[in-house]
């Protein structure tokens, strides 16, 4: 356990070296999920790995009520071994970063999808709390793409929360499986 929390911490810190401000690695300026337009806000590289976030418009990565995030890693690596290593990511961090309701599933068109909440706490209400959605997909002959979305509340009691989540989850879970996830290429 000990070496994973060590693997963590390198690939945090990789992390924030790899930082830049909106390099577009994949030609994707704005995407559509749900019916919302999303805009390229932030993006990094790591080692392989290439990841952009988008925000719709009038939200910031500090005050966001949904996220959509692209995942890309550029190697020849099975789809499996990435969801893998990211449940084991997800299991390891429970504790620190308050994170429940972890599960793997099987999408109606085969994609691999893991959901969870995390939140942080202020008494009895929460700060914050997210309800996540990650979708994986071989990239054609190279990679895995994961697509992720967030949605997030602010000021929240949890059970609150899960109820609203309980209730547009069905619609979360069709905008990102329905989302169609173009062949990604790195344009450096």
């Amino acid at each position: 356990m000990n070496r994973m929390k060590y693997y963590l911490l390198l690939l945090l810190a990789a992390f924030s070296l790899g930082a830049n401000a909106q390099t577009d690695f994949f030609g994707i300026q704005k995407m559509t999920v749900g019916g919302e337009e999303y805009s390229l806000v932030w993006s990094a590289k790591i080692k392989f790995r290439y990841v952009e976030d988008f925000l719709p418009k009038k939200a910031s990565n500090n005050t966001f009520t949904s996220k959509v995030s692209l995942d890309f890693y550029n190697a020849d690596v099975e789809l499996e071994k990435v969801v893998n290593f990211k449940m084991a990511e997800f299991e390891a961090s429970k504790e620190e970063n308050r994170l429940a309701n972890l599960q793997k599933s099987v999408a109606s068109n085969g994609d691999v999808l893991i959901e969870y909440v995390t939140f942080a706490q202020n008494g009895e209400k929460m700060r914050v709390a997210e309800w996540n959605i990650c979708r994986f997909v071989k990239n054609g002959e190279m990679g895995v793409v994961q697509l992720q979305t967030k949605h997030r509340e602010y000021d929240i009691k949890m059970d609150k929360f899960m109820l609203q989540v309980e209730k547009k989850r069905a619609e979360w879970v069709n905008d990102i499986v329905s989302y169609k996830i173009p062949t990604l290429t790195v344009k450096e």
